[in-house]
């Protein structure tokens, strides 16, 4: 912690498939509360793998499959960032293709919203777009919001209590007869964004991870989609490292950064959330120092990259 110089961080540990240790240190840096295993964090596109794990689930009571183009779907373009959906490549966009971030779309690059600057399912690039575009045909395919979805098909299921794509009145600090929650006012979402807005605690999404390594939805989340260069590919929604997978979130307000990385042979993983822009250096520094430099070699890639 003191090394590095972060407000608040909350950790857990996932050793043969299971959760066996969480813990918060430090202080909350809007209320002042002290950081608990309970501790409700903003983790950004921390949110996209739970997402892809909502799709999964959907995909296997043949609500959706991963290989029909969205537009098929016909969801209200209003409510899909406005797409045209009638545009060649984008009536091509797969739910597959969102997943793996092989859409072709951007990620809200002023330059490129809106459109897709390659032919699906030919590149990589990172795309939070693609997201809400799938989102939205979730949402248009069930007729309800993506936070009751999720809570429905995963949340609820695996037990995640404190994990919601929404901010909760519940989820208050201890002083306001509520939960740990560090976060501030620009992270309390009115809507579901399934690229952003998910809350969690770090037990929680270590949860999630567990079940990860040892569900059928987990291997299907973990198959590689596409290469990304020699050491780096792509499932749906996961990175993946050689044996490891993994994901970041990083609000953009430089506030809050997070990481989770597990080992498929070992079993082995670990959550950290952080309350910092200096999050993911100290993150980086935990695995390394828990499970090994190899896993912390894609949290450098994304600090090298600037993804």
């Amino acid at each position: 912690m003191a090394r590095a110089n972060v407000t608040g961080l909350a950790a857990a540990l996932i050793e043969f498939g299971q959760v066996v240790w969480s813990e918060g240190f430090g202080f909350c840096h809007e209320s002042g509360d002290r950081v608990t295993a309970d501790t409700v964090f903003a983790v950004a596109s921390l949110s996209k793998p739970p997402f892809a794990h909502v799709v999964l689930r959907l995909c296997g009571t043949g609500l959706l499959n991963l290989d029909t183009p969205l537009a098929e779907f016909d969801p209200d373009p209003d409510d899909a960032l406005g797409l045209d959906l009638q545009a060649p490549e984008l009536s091509l966009v797969t739910a597959r293709h969102v997943l793996a971030h092989t859409s072709g779309l951007g990620n809200f690059e002023e330059q490129d919203v809106k459109r897709t600057v390659f032919p699906p399912g030919t590149r990589w690039r990172y795309s939070g777009e693609g997201y809400l575009y799938l989102q939205a045909v979730i949402e248009h395919l069930t007729g309800s919001p993506l936070d009751l979805v999720a809570a429905a098909e995963v949340f609820q299921p695996l037990g995640l209590t404190s994990t919601s794509y929404l901010w909760r009145p519940e989820d208050a600090t201890p002083t306001r007869g509520g939960r740990n929650r560090c976060a501030s006012q620009g992270h309390v979402f009115r809507k579901a964004f399934a690229a952003w807005s998910l809350h969690t605690t770090a037990g929680d999404y270590a949860r999630l991870v567990a079940e990860t390594l040892r569900s059928e939805i987990g291997e299907a989340l973990l198959t590689p989609q596409i290469e990304l260069d020699d050491s780096l590919a792509w499932g749906l929604g996961w990175g993946l490292a050689g044996d490891a997978f993994w994901h970041w979130g990083d609000m953009g307000f430089k506030d809050f950064q997070c990481v989770a990385v597990a080992s498929r042979s070992q079993r082995r993983g670990l959550v950290c959330l952080t309350n910092s822009g200096r999050g993911l250096p100290a993150c980086a520094d935990i695995v390394r120092d828990t499970m090994g430099a190899q896993f912390s070699y894609p949290i450098g890639i994304v600090l090298e990259r600037g993804w």
